[in-house]
């Protein structure tokens, strides 16, 4: 009898540490996979973008999906982060492409920008692809090249309302002159040390305003 209930109890204990184990896992992923899938980013860059030097790869484990990935960094000319992601289905996603050329944007943008605004603290650049593309780790950004520009511009500035529209345009104005095809801007400006903030989207549909519409429009935003 006694021996029995030893074999419940480890049988007991073998089912919850199974259970614990399985938890962990689906929350931490697999340490196993973890580690191949460092192999298997870094067998990917190699056939993808066979020019790119990797210098660091950090694998992780997305619960939410079940995937395994790793966060890549390379060391060409400028250092690029990206992540590659391998989901279960075979279906393998990188943003190595969008962040060479948000990097390359940003670059170019960022100078006209200071002009307008000495006070800027951020710009991003976010790059859209096109769906089908033939770029590759030689493709290098332009004015010319077919993929889609948003950029959000923050900075802190004790500045009227007025002002605000006035700086948001003169921006987006000089960015047109320099032949820039910016689909979308967000611009936020931090007033009365940072107790409220300016906010405004242009977008496609109002990407033209002009400066008396905007200021009798609804469109900026205090926060």
């Amino acid at each position: 009898m006694q021996r029995r209930r030893k074999g419940a109890l480890v049988i007991v204990l073998l089912l919850l540490a199974i259970g614990a184990g399985n938890i962990y896992f689906s929350f931490n992923g697999n340490p196993i996979k973890i580690m191949e899938t460092k192999n298997k980013a870094q067998d990917f860059v190699a056939r993808k973008y066979p020019s790119v030097n990797v210098i660091d790869i950090d694998p992780w484990y997305n619960f939410k999906f079940g995937s395994y990935g790793a966060h890549v960094l390379t060391q060409n000319q400028e250092p690029i982060s990206f992540y590659i992601e391998f989901y279960k289905n075979g279906y393998i996603d990188d943003n190595y492409m969008e962040a060479k050329l948000e990097k390359e944007a940003t670059a170019m943008i960022k100078p006209i920008v200071e002009e307008v605004l000495p006070e800027i603290e951020t710009i991003v650049t976010s790059v859209h692809l096109p769906e089908k593309n033939d770029f590759d780790e030689h493709t290098v950004f332009s004015k010319d090249l077919s993929v889609g520009i948003s950029l959000d511009i923050r900075w802190s500035e004790d500045i009227s309302r007025e002002q605000f529209v006035h700086r948001t345009l003169e921006i987006r104005d000089q960015i047109k002159f320099h032949d820039f095809k910016v689909g979308n801007y967000f611009f936020c400006c931090e007033i009365n040390n940072g107790k409220q903030s300016y906010v405004l989207s242009l977008e496609k549909d109002i990407l033209d305003i002009t400066r008396q519409e905007l200021l009798d429009s609804e469109e900026i935003n205090i926060f």
